[in-house]
């Protein structure tokens, strides 16, 4: 994972000028241009979800829960239209994920320690559909004799709206009975995969900033990369815990933080084939951090509970192909 983020940002840090300085010819005289690409984005995700008791002093989780590997294959649509050196774009899209594990551990000490339960469980019917716009100009563009594409440089800001579903099933695990009264040691936790768990939803608004720009390479490729930062995010997170009668169940549990911060790189390569149809070929990685935040438990008999958000993260990786034509 590390050497992703790490190619992405060397590609960013190679930069446009070296490029666009070779200008030999004026930009095509075109008052705009209308792209419209499909894309689809093989991706491996990560979220997790950690809170603590409202009377413990520090950020020390009490509880972790890891949503880990949930891959998707995920269709997107976008579409660019820059007219003079004004620039729109937005993107759409979504699907099922095929499959990960949960990972549920609960601590009765500070800093991690004092383990008493560890659950792992299987998933399935998870979604996620995310959408985002961004408004830009057009600082720098411009031709080399070389190539027939065009190299550029677009300063962006706008909005991102992400969403996840996911449900776990089944469990496997341990409870060690020790940390109570009067406990005895260690139990086993085991409940067959057809059996709901938990169910885990993430919603988050952030705003973006951030550049994108290409490079003309020779003939008909080019470099293409995007570097937007997410320096503010509303996060909610809703949980529902199938199996605990003491909890309500729509939900049993709600987080919120607004603060948070993140970032996507995207970077690839394109070919112009034919006409205004061209192909990219590339990888793209998404990392949202919430911040520290409040949740509330909603119990059958006491009412809301409050405790303390620690942090919801969630991560999404991968490389894509798309197609894309320009009018």
């Amino acid at each position: 994972m590390s050497r992703l983020v790490a190619g992405l940002v060397l590609l960013g840090c190679l930069g446009p000028g070296a490029a666009l300085a070779q200008t030999d010819e004026p930009p095509r005289p075109t008052d705009w241009t209308l792209e419209i690409g499909a894309r689809l984005w093989a991706t491996t995700g990560n979220s997790q979800f950690s809170h603590a008791d409202a009377d413990i002093a520090g950020r020390n989780p009490i509880s972790d829960l890891h949503w880990r590997n949930m891959e998707a294959i995920l269709p997107e649509v976008n579409l660019e239209l820059v007219w003079k050196r004004f620039v729109l774009l937005g993107t759409v899209g979504g699907n099922v994920i095929a499959g990960g594990n949960f990972e549920d551990d609960d601590f009765a000490d500070r800093n991690r320690e004092g383990r008493y339960s560890h659950t792992v469980s299987t998933t399935k019917n998870g979604e996620i559909f995310y959408a985002n716009t961004d408004v830009g100009f057009r600082i720098a563009q411009g031709f080399m004799r070389s190539s027939t594409q065009m190299g550029y440089v677009d300063a962006l800001i706008g909005f991102q709206y992400w969403r996840e579903h996911y449900e776990a099933w089944g469990i496997k695990g341990f409870l060690d009975t020790s940390f109570f009264v009067g406990g005895d040691g260690v139990v086993s936790r085991v409940r067959g995969n057809d059996i709901k768990i938990i169910t885990h939803d993430f919603w988050y608004q952030s705003a973006r900033l951030g550049i994108r720009y290409q490079v003309p390479i020779w003939g008909d490729w080019a470099l293409k990369m995007k570097l937007i930062g997410l320096p503010y995010t509303k996060s909610r997170q809703e949980d529902i815990h199938w199996l605990r009668t003491d909890l309500k169940q729509d939900p049993s549990g709600r987080a919120k933080a607004s603060g948070g911060v993140g970032m996507v790189l995207d970077g690839g390569i394109t070919y112009n084939f034919w006409r205004g149809l061209s192909a990219e070929l590339g990888l793209q990685y998404m990392k949202i951090d919430s911040n520290a935040g409040t949740e509330t438990i909603f119990s059958v008999d006491e009412g809301p509970l409050r405790l303390r958000l620690h942090s919801i993260t969630t991560e999404r990786y991968g490389p894509y192909f798309g197609l894309l034509y320009k009018w």
